[in-house]
């Protein structure tokens, strides 16, 4: 994969890990790896449960074609979109209280008083992908 992007000369190519959605018993099978320590879900648990913790909303900023964004890749929909760089400068909406209550959410110890409702307070860093 690294090569292809090299050879379609794209500006960036990262890999991350594989998130499925963990009710569909088929998906499982065919996509997570067979040795647990490869992977991101908890093999032993009743519920199979991903047990990747969110670290997007202070390393990365995901900006959509319309401008909107969002505080993962994961999510589409447009009311799941925390501000517009089309409407703010993007270190305004890194700042926002949108932001800080998603992180809060992730903070340990920290106040979980949260300015403002956002979609991380449902997800808390194990989405199911377009189950929200």
């Amino acid at each position: 994969m690294r090569s292809l992007a090299e050879e379609l000369d794209v500006d960036t190519f990262s890999i991350h890990p594989i998130f499925i959605d963990t009710t569909d018993p088929n998906l499982a099978q065919e996509w997570l790896p067979k040795n647990e320590e490869l992977s991101y879900y908890e093999y032993s648990s009743d519920n199979l449960e991903n047990v990747w913790h969110c670290s997007d909303l202070w390393e990365s900023m995901t900006i959509n074609w319309d401008g909107g964004v969002a505080p993962c890749c994961w999510l589409h929909k447009k009311e799941h979109d925390i501000g517009n760089v089309f409407n703010q400068e993007p270190a305004e909406i890194w700042n926002s209280e949108a932001y800080i209550s998603s992180r809060r959410v992730f903070s340990s110890g920290g106040d979980k008083n949260y300015p403002q409702k956002t979609i991380c307070m449902v997800c808390k860093g194990r989405p199911l992908y377009l189950k929200f």
